[in-house]
């Protein structure tokens, strides 16, 4: 048995991603965003961030440092705002991609099993 709830009402989906990133959407261009987009999106075992890869639960995705190129051009802006999660949104000949980009703190890296050689030491 299911039941559907409806809390909001129901929106076009370009409004609904605006409604979800609102504050928290940042659109990022040049090659290395691309390049960067690129790897992040492929699958895990054919990225060269394949290292980097985590499995925590319901939650996979790759960790990296804030001060690692490209992140660093836009990781002070998100510190600023101390808020833990983000969208980054980069145009490709196929359309729009986003990724979200979570900051965490050197506990919870730890607790997702991040490499030591990837956990801020402060």
């Amino acid at each position: 048995m299911l039941t559907v709830q409806r809390t909001e009402p129901v929106k076009p989906l370009a409004v609904f991603l605006d409604y979800r990133t609102a504050n928290r959407l940042k659109t990022v261009e040049g090659p290395e965003w691309t390049r960067f987009f690129a790897q992040v999106s492929s699958s895990a075992d054919s990225s060269q961030f394949a290292q980097r890869y985590f499995e925590y639960g319901s939650k996979s995705g790759y960790l990296f440092q804030s001060a690692e190129t490209p992140l660093s051009s836009i990781a002070h802006e998100f510190k600023e705002r101390e808020q833990p999660l983000y969208y980054l949104k980069h145009s490709s000949g196929t359309g729009p991609r986003f990724i979200s980009l979570r900051m965490l703190d050197p506990d919870e890296a730890r607790d997702m099993g991040a490499p030591s050689s990837l956990i801020c030491r402060g």
